[in-house]
């Protein structure tokens, strides 16, 4: 099974000064710590452990059409490294655990969003 794994590495975009890019990765990291949106290979035993746990405790959002938005990750390009390699690493079984996960998450993102449709006079779901 084919693995996609949208990473953005932290090797400096052209839209941003290196500064910019540095701010923009702390500030995110401050809130992810405060808010404990956060997973440790340390604690899970392996980069890819950490991807699928972040992948569960993560909410995905769909438009009004129901186009789910898969998260981004923002990784240093050593973490890609070690993320990529170990993916590779991972068997079928985590193939199918990560797409289970992504595919759970997607019907959640659409249930919400016709939920929220719903709340607005003349919304006909049938449409």
């Amino acid at each position: 099974m084919a693995r996609t794994v949208s990473c953005r590495t932290t090797s400096t975009p052209k839209e941003f000064s290196e500064h910019d890019e540095r701010l923009m990765i702390e500030t995110v990291s401050q809130a992810a710590e405060q808010s404990g949106n956060e997973v440790s290979a340390s604690e899970t035993g392996s980069p890819a452990r950490s991807y699928l746990e972040a992948l569960k405790s993560l909410t995905f959002s769909a438009d009004k059409e129901g186009n789910v938005s898969l998260p981004q990750l923002v990784i240093s390009p050593e973490g890609e490294k070690k993320l990529r390699a170990d993916l590779e690493g991972q068997g079928p079984a985590y193939d199918l655990e990560v797409k289970a996960v992504q595919l759970e998450k997607a019907a959640d993102a659409v249930r919400e969003e016709l939920s929220r449709l719903s709340r607005y006079e003349g919304f006909d779901e049938r449409r």
